[in-house]
């Protein structure tokens, strides 16, 4: 039996968990993070086989984590990792507040408690993001690599339907494409301010090649896949929240928004219970705006229906989490 490529080994502070420990308190320290509570680890320099850049990957684990063992938790993969968490990190020096959203909504009983995977952009971000040129890629990297590693170092809840997939702008495009190409793996996906106007002169423009882009079109390439006869019909059927402002570029993503609507509708999406898509009047298309809504897509996406949960007890499946629950996975070898 061939011999698979385990994910490349990821720098942290130390192996042991006094490092990683260590590692969170000089976050806290050096970036001030916000005092949602819960607790920080990063793993710095990801690689995959299926992609050129290496990445870091910040995982928040909520409240209440380290408590009781037997509970296990939803996974959000987020995309533009490190703009969710530390403002002085962020593209804008706005960071997203996604923990502090889960933890107003576990105080509310509106949000459950969830593990948020901060998957970090690259220089490649529009080309990975973009599910007609990296795309599928980042997706194997996603779904073969850090996925199961997640699911060994962490008390997660596996499957589809306690898994979400959550970015904006492009990354509301490639969360999209995951729940639609990937659905037993992402059952659930937020895509806020979601960049369907993307074009085969955007794809060609994101390559560098301006010969091409100058000779390509501009019609949204969501719309030509419709056009060619696509049809949304994942199964399982996931749960997607789709939404934008009405400023600056989000002012130009009501039609084709529309259309990727009534296409989900024609395919047999339940407005309403299989996906929303809500318009925010007066919002931007920067991480504040985002910061400002992502409480209304997780109350969606991770409803606490039984109240101020904290999370479910269920049993493991394939080994996951069987590690402690802050100790960062080493590679091992498999066959």
């Amino acid at each position: 039996m061939s011999r698979l490529r385990p994910l490349a080994a990821l720098a942290v502070a130390g192996a042991a968990l006094a490092a990683c420990a260590s590692r969170e308190e000089t976050l806290r320290n050096r970036l001030a993070l916000p005092a949602a509570g819960g607790s920080l680890i990063e793993w710095q320099d990801v690689r995959s086989i299926h992609l050129e850049r290496a990445r870091n990957v910040t995982i928040w684990l909520p409240p209440g984590y380290g408590g009781d063992s037997s509970l296990r938790y939803p996974v959000i993969y987020a995309h533009d990792g490190q703009n969710l968490f530390v403002p002085e990190r962020s593209f804008t020096k706005v960071d997203w507040g996604i923990d502090e959203a889960i933890v107003r909504g576990m105080s509310e009983g509106s949000i459950e408690p969830a593990i948020v995977i901060g998957v970090w952009n690259t220089a490649d971000r529009r080309r990975e993001y973009s599910p007609w040129d990296l795309g599928p890629r980042y997706a194997q990297f996603l779904c073969d690599e850090l996925m199961p590693q997640v699911n060994r170092a962490f008390r997660t809840r596996v499957g589809p339907a306690s898994t979400a997939t959550v970015g904006a702008s492009m990354g509301g495009v490639i969360s999209f494409w995951l729940c639609w190409k990937h659905p037993e793996q992402f059952g659930l996906g937020g895509c806020l301010s979601t960049h369907f106007p993307y074009s085969a002169a955007d794809s060609a423009r994101a390559r560098g090649d301006a010969d091409a882009a100058a000779a390509a079109t501009s019609t949204p390439l969501i719309d030509a896949e419709i056009a060619a006869g696509a049809t949304f019909n994942p199964v399982p059927r996931p749960r997607i929240w789709m939404d934008h402002g009405t400023l600056n570029l989000d002012s130009g993503y009501g039609p084709v928004q529309e259309r990727v609507d009534e296409w989900l509708e024609r395919s047999g999406m339940r407005r309403g219970t299989d996906f929303k898509s809500r318009v925010y009047d007066g919002a931007d298309h920067n991480e504040a705006a985002w910061r400002a809504r992502v409480g209304d897509a997780l109350r969606f996406l991770l409803p606490d229906r039984d109240g101020p949960t904290r999370a479910r007890r269920a049993p493991s499946r394939d080994g996951a989490g069987s590690l402690p629950a802050t100790q960062p996975w080493t590679p091992s070898s498999t066959s």
